[in-house]
């Protein structure tokens, strides 16, 4: 939020907090943008699918599988700025010199990419519902379960 009122964007950023009926939200937003340092298998990412948003998402967890080879968005690197280290169990920064930038940038660059070419991203928004709905339907994942039982009993 510092930076949407530093950079005067508070007529065009928007940051929500919890909210009911997302779908709101979702008709209303170009693009859906996830730059997470961690993130698991996202709700809000499927979500984004449905709605048909192309998405910006951090290179962390389930958002490789999700837009594999920029199908449905982009994917920029992700940066930690603290790790844990082993021998104390204590969280400690990344020393000034370790740390990637550049994440901040290819975020930028990729909103500047997809203002560029919206009608392409229009259209691999539309891909990623159809995916999500082929893929990640109720009844395909139960079949998907049901193998890796069968494989593996």
């Amino acid at each position: 939020k510092f930076y949407i009122k530093k950079y005067e964007l508070s007529k065009h950023v928007f940051v929500f907090g919890y909210k009911d009926h997302i779908e709101n939200y979702y008709n209303m937003s170009d693009v859906y943008i996830q730059p997470s340092f961690l993130e698991g298998w996202s709700i809000a990412t499927m979500e984004a699918m449905f709605y048909e948003k192309p998405m910006i998402l951090s290179n962390t967890g389930g958002a490789i599988d999700i837009v594999s080879d920029d199908k449905f968005g982009i994917i920029i690197p992700n940066v930690v700025k603290n790790v844990i280290d082993l021998n104390s169990n204590k969280l400690v920064e990344i020393s000034e010199k370790d740390k990637n930038f550049s994440n901040e940038i290819a975020l930028t660059e990729a909103i500047i990419e997809m203002y560029k070419k919206k009608k392409f991203y229009k259209e691999q928004g539309k891909h990623a519902k159809e995916k999500l709905l082929k893929s990640f339907s109720f009844k395909n994942t139960i079949v998907s379960i049901e193998k890796i039982y069968q494989d593996n009993v």
